[in-house]
């Protein structure tokens, strides 16, 4: 299965987050599940362009929780107002998960998004024409590509028996990958070699810390071993786009 790329914009937010008034998000279907066809499932990265690095995120799981759940904000976790059109046709929302706990506007929030589909009578298994638009929608602040559609059959997820966990590491390792090339670049040699060292002992220190436990089956914190690794990843990458330029001390 491909690793997920980030866009460019991700990263320059990160950075040099900047302020928008309406279309502050972008929202990406990552994976589609069509296994149990009317109901599509669908993992969906949210990464706010328009916050700044020290504002929360406006998917904080307990806030969330605070939220009112309604037919455009289903729960279980209702953090956003969602609207999904297919075929011209604005869809049911099932229910939306967050499956992890951003704290900045500069962590991505992951959602699994379930939402009503319609079996075509002709062929019900073809899914290759499929393709949505997205909205996700909180106070007033949306995602700038909600017209734009985004092709379901690309993506097509076939689940595995560690479920949606297993396609967000790869994702969160992406973001990591991409933020510490991009540090790299910022650095001279000897800067250079003094991170590679030190971002070797970290992975080490993540794979400790999330290792899990052989009788109960989850890490040192609780935590099942694959949201361990998102959450220390994400905070890892925050930690590196933040750090201070060493040229500008």
């Amino acid at each position: 299965m491909q690793i997920f790329k980030f866009s460019l914009i991700f990263f320059l937010s990160i950075l040099s987050p900047v302020v928008m008034a309406e279309g502050t998000m972008i929202a990406t279907i990552l994976q589609a599940d069509f296994s149990k066809d009317p109901e599509v499932r669908l993992l969906v990265r949210v990464v706010d362009v328009g916050g700044g690095s020290d504002t929360p995120s406006m998917a904080v799981r307990n806030q969330c929780l605070e939220r009112k759940a309604s037919a455009e904000r289903p729960g279980p976790d209702p953090c956003f107002s969602i609207e999904i059109t297919e075929s011209d046709k604005q869809r049911a929302i099932v229910r939306q998960t967050l499956l992890n706990d951003p704290q900045r506007t500069t962590d991505p929030i992951y959602l699994e998004i379930v939402y009503r589909s319609e079996v075509s009578e002709s062929d019900p298994t073809n899914h290759h024409q499929r393709s949505a638009t997205l909205k996700i929608e909180e106070n007033g602040l949306y995602n700038w590509n909600n017209e734009s559609e985004q092709a379901l059959a690309d993506v097509e997820w076939f689940p595995s028996g560690n479920g949606v966990l297993d396609l967000m590491v790869p994702d969160a390792d992406a973001l990591l990958n991409s933020v510490f090339r991009d540090r790299m670049s910022r650095l001279d040699e000897s800067g250079q070699k003094a991170l590679r060292e030190t971002q070797r002992a970290w992975m080490k220190f993540r794979d400790a810390e999330c290792q899990a436990d052989p009788k109960l089956h989850k890490s040192v914190f609780g935590e099942w071993s694959d949201a361990c690794l998102i959450r220390a990843t994400i905070e890892r990458a925050r930690q590196l786009a933040l750090a201070p330029d060493k040229s500008r001390r």
